[in-house]
């Protein structure tokens, strides 16, 4: 039924706009090649389409991507082609186009955390979980305002340290939870920011689902960069990043040196990240006074 749709729009698009015969006769106007079409747009004018078509094939590709048993091979077809077109943000804003998380949500549980996955029973190529997070990069910023209160209310129940499940939790959260500053702050990360910055103090031994939280809070500051006030959790953040690098402080080799947490050499880009963020806001002169003295302690352990 898509292959259907789609060949019947691309075939009134390629009459509409008089494309030559010698590419109406060729496979442009199959659904393999939409995603090729639609790269052609950025050369050559006659290729392009409306904003309406934009967002069209944006709720085609992502009906068939949520759409319950679709077979792995489509939907990484599906997912490639959605993260074309939606990839170059200034195309689109949450004022074009509205998507429901909660689908997607449902499609990357089943290949990731359901109980079927885990007992091995679902088969899929090795990149359609990377596919399907993409998705959920490039289209969380086209989901409503009242997206992050039900976000909350679908995992804040299962945020108990003490529980495996808080991995998971967290791991969604930091995954789908949008934070872009199209979102008023009042119905977006103010809903949060101090609830999960309150848990993270709680506990200093580097709990495993903390390279998840400081993701999502990197995140929030490259986002909103001199939108918030850091000042308060400055020395926080760099304390953190000091037990990140592990730094030897038994004789010799007599240590023993477990990597977890933000020790996990995944967590430095991020640090670096939000670093950089933070120094452009209105505490920018704090966290240069901390990033020295950071700079100054490690500058003469030898690793």
């Amino acid at each position: 039924m898509a292959d259907k749709l789609a060949k019947i729009h691309c075939a009134l698009w390629l009459k509409v706009n008089k494309i030559p015969n010698f590419l109406v006769k060729s496979k442009w106007h199959s659904t393999n090649s939409v995603r090729n079409r639609y790269v052609l747009t950025n050369f050559f004018p006659v290729f392009r389409f409306t904003q309406d078509d934009h967002v069209w094939l944006i709720k085609l590709l992502y009906g068939l991507i949520t759409t319950p048993n679709v077979d792995p091979l489509n939907l990484d077809k599906y997912g490639k082609m959605l993260i074309s077109m939606t990839k170059k943000k200034y195309l689109l804003t949450s004022a074009n186009l509205i998507l429901d998380w909660k689908p997607l949500f449902k499609t990357l549980h089943k290949y990731e955390d359901s109980s079927d996955a885990a007992r091995g029973m679902i088969k899929s190529q090795s990149g359609l979980k990377a596919t399907l997070r993409s998705i959920v990069k490039f289209t969380r910023s086209f989901y409503s305002h009242e997206s992050t209160q039900e976000m909350l209310d679908e995992w804040r129940p299962m945020m108990c340290p003490f529980d495996r499940a808080m991995v998971q939790s967290m791991k969604y959260l930091s995954l789908f939870l949008p934070t872009t500053s199209s979102i008023p702050a009042e119905k977006g990360w103010k809903l949060w920011f101090d609830e999960f910055m309150t848990l993270w103090s709680s506990f200093t031994n580097s709990p495993s689902w903390e390279t998840e939280l400081f993701t999502l809070y990197t995140r929030l500051a490259f986002h909103n960069t001199g939108r918030i006030n850091w000042t308060p959790y400055v020395e926080q953040f760099f304390t953190k990043f000091m037990v990140a690098f592990c730094l030897p402080v038994t004789y010799g080799q007599s240590g023993v040196k477990i990597k977890f947490g933000l020790s996990e050499s995944g967590s430095f880009p991020f640090i670096s990240r939000w670093i950089v963020s933070a120094l452009g806001g209105p505490e920018g002169q704090l966290v240069q006074k901390h990033l020295d003295k950071m700079l100054l302690a490690i500058g003469n352990v030898q690793f």
